[in-house]
């Protein structure tokens, strides 16, 4: 039971309530890769290391900057990785906290705090190594949570954003799918760390791609972001049929031919 003194931030950035959110998978640093892929470790504020893989395609193209979803990892898009090349982009893949070889344990306001920094260090390594830093962010399912945090800033450099299988409604997906039953857990104590309030200030152009038969992240969330896209200077919408949550990537003629004109249309 909580008590009177239930503090949201506490509530998220509790160890015991993220076991019942996050399912990490844990790696060793990869150390046989692709010639044009390369380590990536951005070390937060109290001293974590959060590791992710770069894809190089072109220097001079945008970057997708990717937060995959629950019980993923960065190195398991190797497989795929191809496909979203040929799209235009580089890529940018992003563990969690406790994800891959990423040190620490995730938490769920950490995963919000982790973001921005995140694409901040990522913007200067592409300076670095002087490619472009034109970014484009994707945000696969909870990886959503990442990406309009990221957005909702609007910071430099930033062309566009993708949710795939993403969510609008935090109190809902901690209720319902996550099943927290605590009383002191309304809409409007998480509103403060909601994506739906992020999504509201985000003002560059916006896909989001959904299965119509996701029931994990029902598609009534992408058409629920679509409503609170209100400042996006763009929206397209793309809701993949008989496509699942888990799945979505297998339709790939629908899926990637839709990432690929959303790309071209924002990198103009």
């Amino acid at each position: 039971m909580f008590s009177l003194e239930f503090n949201i931030e506490t509530f998220l950035n509790d160890s015991h309530n993220s076991s019942f959110i996050f399912y990490p998978q844990k790696i060793k640093k990869p150390t046989e890769l692709d010639p044009d892929c390369s380590i990536l470790e951005i070390t937060m504020k109290d001293g974590i290391s959060i590791g992710g893989l770069f894809y190089l395609g072109e220097s001079s193209q945008p970057t997708l900057l990717m937060f995959h979803g629950n019980g993923e990892i960065a190195m398991e898009y190797e497989d795929i990785i191809d496909r979203y090349l040929k799209c235009g982009v580089n890529c940018a893949i992003m563990d969690f906290r406790g994800y891959g070889f990423s040190d620490g344990r995730p938490t769920y306001l950490k995963l919000i705090q982790d973001s921005l920094p995140i694409y901040k260090n990522i913007s200067q390594w592409l300076q670095n190594h002087k490619y472009s830093q034109r970014i484009i962010l994707f945000g696969r399912s909870l990886g959503s949570v990442c990406a309009v945090e990221i957005a909702s800033h609007n910071p430099p450099h930033l062309e566009g954003i993708v949710l795939e299988s993403g969510f609008c409604d935090t109190y809902t997906l901690m209720r319902n799918l996550f099943m927290f039953n605590v009383p002191e857990l309304t809409p409007e104590v998480i509103k403060p760390w909601s994506n739906k309030i992020r999504i509201q200030k985000i003002q560059v152009p916006a896909l989001i791609l959904h299965g119509a038969q996701d029931w994990i992240i029902p598609v009534t969330q992408a058409n629920d972001i679509k409503v609170n896209l209100v400042k996006s200077s763009k929206i397209s919408i793309k809701l993949i049929e008989h496509a699942g949550h888990n799945d979505i990537q297998g339709f790939r003629d629908q899926y990637f031919s839709t990432l690929k004109q959303f790309i071209i249309s924002v990198s103009k």
